[in-house]
């Protein structure tokens, strides 16, 4: 990277902490319930009262209550112990997406995936509340990483692959929308058996075993929920469109996906708790960048990092897409890193260019 790089994305971070970090105490005023409850399950936990799954607020993953454990031992149970960890996870989701991006499609376009990130409302906020949802995308991004770099792979041994499925089975213990995150992998390598087949040739063990260790770190979970399905009770309270669905009456699902898909420029999320109440992601022009983008990975979809892209948006995208009171900021928040990579990808890989069809081809596994 040039030294000019560096002082970039040094920048970025920068910038990043100062919207994550200053008034931290007062921005979002005052301590939500959630956050007051997500503090007393680390008080919990410090005490003794361990779970894979914790019955407070109509269920809950363990995995963040566990990091803000860590947090509230070092700093005391105040307000840096319940918010830090969210400022944790965000500024960690940034470097990370920024070093996925770099590496699929080049350095300029990772610098304006990470510059969205760093300044957009939406990743703000949820890395300055105390709760569970951001570490959900930053699990993600971390799979992507490990995946990628198991593809690489030539060992007989497949350790990438190896920690790719442990991470991928780890998101399930972070939050309840990212039970949907496999069907990025099942439908990537899916893509690529039919289109990009030399890619997959000698690396079906390496999957395999993928496969293996995420079910394997998966399976204290599904016990412990098979065996107390009243632990979600807050899962049943978010079937409304299914239900309704099963029932013979799709206007529900249906609204419930255009409210979603709009969220970029037409809709917003209706709470005001964790969002910019009705205010879409983007403003107009940041609208027509971020559609541009998703056209243009349409068009090119064949290639695995473009169609992967357009799977972790769909893919994220689906909680809120079936759940009601959509569209919803939280429950869609997997797919928060994908959705600043498409106004990059228009801004950075394909106007410099003289023509438009074609993206620049970087040297990289996932073409």
């Amino acid at each position: 990277m040039k030294s000019r790089d560096v002082w970039l994305v040094t920048l970025l971070l920068l910038l990043a902490a100062g919207f994550r970090l200053v008034a931290l105490q007062d921005l979002p005023p005052g301590l939500a319930q959630d956050e007051v409850l997500n503090a007393d399950i680390a008080g919990g936990i410090l005490a003794g009262q361990h779970s894979l799954f914790f019955r407070e607020g109509w269920g809950h993953e363990p995995l963040y209550h566990y990091l803000g454990a860590l947090f509230q031992l070092a700093l005391g149970d105040n307000y840096l112990s319940i918010r830090l960890p969210s400022v944790f996870c965000g500024l960690l989701l940034l470097a990370l997406t920024f070093a996925w991006v770099k590496g699929l499609f080049g350095q300029r376009v990772a610098l304006g995936t990470a510059a969205g990130m760093a300044l957009s409302w939406w990743p703000i906020i949820f890395s300055r509340v105390g709760i569970r949802p951001v570490l959900e995308p930053l699990l993600l991004i971390l799979a992507l990483i490990t995946f990628q770099r198991g593809l690489q792979a030539t060992r007989r041994v497949n350790w990438w692959m190896a920690l790719a499925g442990a991470i991928l089975g780890l998101t399930f213990y972070s939050y309840t929308a990212a039970r949907v995150l496999p069907l990025i992998f099942v439908a990537g390598i899916g893509q690529m058996a039919l289109f990009q087949r030399d890619k997959l040739r000698g690396r079906w063990h390496a999957l395999a075993l993928f496969a293996l260790v995420a079910l394997l770190v998966l399976a204290p979970l599904l016990i412990t929920l098979g065996q107390h399905p009243d632990l979600e009770e807050r899962v049943d309270q978010l079937g409304g469109p299914i239900d309704a669905l099963r029932q013979g009456e799709i206007a529900p699902l249906l609204q419930s996906i255009l409210r979603t898909l709009g969220v970029f420029a037409f809709t917003g999320d209706p709470r005001w708790t964790y969002s910019l109440p009705g205010r879409p992601l983007f403003d107009p022009l940041g609208a027509v960048l971020f559609l541009t983008g998703i056209l243009i990975a349409f068009r090119n979809w064949r290639r695995p990092k473009l169609f992967f892209s357009l799977l972790c948006l769909g893919v994220g995208l689906l909680p809120s897409m079936v759940t009601p009171q959509s569209p919803s900021t939280i429950r869609m928040i997997g797919a928060l890193p994908v959705v600043y990579l498409f106004p990059a990808l228009v801004l950075w890989d394909v106007m410099p260019l003289t023509s438009i069809p074609t993206l620049s081809r970087d040297a990289v596994l996932l073409q």
